[in-house]
């Protein structure tokens, strides 16, 4: 039986390197011209947004901008207001469980604002005996690292019972 299974191993040993062959250089060429062509994105000063042009937008940015360069500024405040709460919730269908809850729903209100806009978001922390925070996966914190929300490293947590105010420019598209 041993015998079996170190053979098992060394045919799937075998089977791996054999799957491994040479990429003919054709193939190889082939991708290399692909990867070197150029993008059809204009840059920001040449674009104008029509009905054949989405990609251009108003007020000199594109799709081709790069947002960590330059970004606009000025944009509106949009203030959400969210309260942490423990409660049940069903999320899979498989029975209630304990959830975290923001404004008594799960998932939380969907947050929405446009590139440039600063958001306000105040939150209150309403669950009986943890400190929490919110850490905005993917959101860029350009000057403002104190509103990245990571407990222990970036602020301190959210006391039961108190309040923040997270503050930030949207800076990405």
């Amino acid at each position: 039986m041993r015998f079996l299974n170190v053979a098992g191993v060394c045919f799937a040993g075998l089977a791996s390197i054999a799957s491994a062959g040479v990429v003919p250089a054709e193939r190889v060429n082939a991708v290399e011209k692909r990867a070197t062509s150029t993008s059809t994105r204009v840059p920001d000063a040449a674009c104008t947004n029509g009905p054949l042009t989405r990609s251009c937008w108003k007020n000199g940015y594109s799709v081709a901008t790069d947002f960590d360069q330059k970004f606009p500024t000025g944009g509106a405040t949009v203030t959400y207001n969210l309260e942490i709460t423990n409660g049940t919730c069903n999320p899979d269908g498989n029975g209630p469980r304990l959830c975290l809850l923001f404004n008594g729903q799960f998932p939380g209100p969907t947050i929405r604002a446009t590139w440039g806009d600063n958001l306000v978001i105040n939150v209150k922390n309403s669950m009986k005996d943890n400190g929490t925070s919110i850490h905005w996966h993917g959101v860029r914190q350009y000057h403002s690292p104190g509103s990245d929300g990571v407990n222990g490293l970036t602020e301190c947590p959210i006391a039961p019972g108190d309040s923040k105010t997270y503050s930030f420019q949207v800076t990405q598209f």
